[in-house]
């Protein structure tokens, strides 16, 4: 299961420069072979497809796969 809530408190506030995110990197890189099966879930579509979330990617250094 995609351990969202970290991630998307990120997201949500904005704060992906902030002491979460380590956790939420750590766990985005974890799950990363996973993203696409989370992409089309319609639970984590509308943070995973999110400008922000695209931010955290790119301050994880995780980059999303084309799916």
């Amino acid at each position: 299961m995609f351990q969202i809530d970290i991630f998307r408190n990120v997201m949500l506030k904005g704060s992906y420069r902030a002491i979460s995110h380590h956790i939420c990197c750590s766990r985005l890189n974890q799950q990363k072979q996973c993203l696409c099966q989370y992409v089309r879930n319609p639970a984590y579509q509308k943070y995973l497809k999110s400008p922000d979330a695209k931010k955290v990617s790119k301050a994880c250094k995780v980059l999303f796969p084309k799916c």
